[in-house]
């Protein structure tokens, strides 16, 4: 499942969605099933595809994992590009809810994409789909992203950035 979320952070959506099913059929009871459904919604929204990510982010939820900070990341910006704002301005709440501190400035320490085409297609959501008030709302917090801000550490891609469901041990 790992090379699913480096494929999505190198900027490969198409490659990361193999990933992610090959993961699916190998595992179908995985009890970190929200991980490969948040990394399909990456997936999909990097290769354009804004209502599939959307309601991809959404079964996060639904399978019991409402606090994933990556799923609810998407599931807001593509929630603004197909214009459903009530459902973006959830997905803030909750991201928000989950990192505080969740700011353009360390926005590449959630989620390290490569590409700085990637950084401002997460942008895009925000800003230029018909959720405008989600920015207006929020102020300075997760939207006034940078997408100048193209320094990433590649030793952190994505180890970092899963946060353990709730009830769930490390495995040793």
């Amino acid at each position: 499942m790992l090379s699913a979320w480096v494929r999505i952070f190198r900027g490969e959506p198409d490659l990361a969605l193999e990933h992610v099913a090959r993961a699916f059929r190998l595992s179908p009871l995985d009890p970190l099933m929200s991980s490969m459904h948040a990394a399909a919604a990456y997936a999909h929204f990097l290769a354009g595809r804004y209502d599939v990510a959307r309601s991809t982010a959404e079964k996060t939820a639904m399978i019991g994992h409402p606090d994933f900070l990556l799923a609810n990341c998407i599931l807001a910006a593509s929630s603004s590009l197909t214009g459903r704002l009530e459902q973006a301005q959830r997905g803030v709440a909750r991201a928000l809810e989950c990192k505080p501190d969740l700011r353009i400035s360390n926005l590449r320490e959630v989620m390290p994409f490569r590409r700085t085409e990637d950084v401002a297609r997460l942008r895009r959501g925000p800003s230029q789909g018909r959720a405008a008030g989600v920015i207006a709302h929020l102020g300075s917090t997760w939207f006034n992203l940078s997408p100048t801000a193209s320094n990433i550490d590649s030793k952190k891609i994505a180890v970092s950035s899963f946060r353990r469901p709730r009830g769930l041990s490390a495995v040793s």
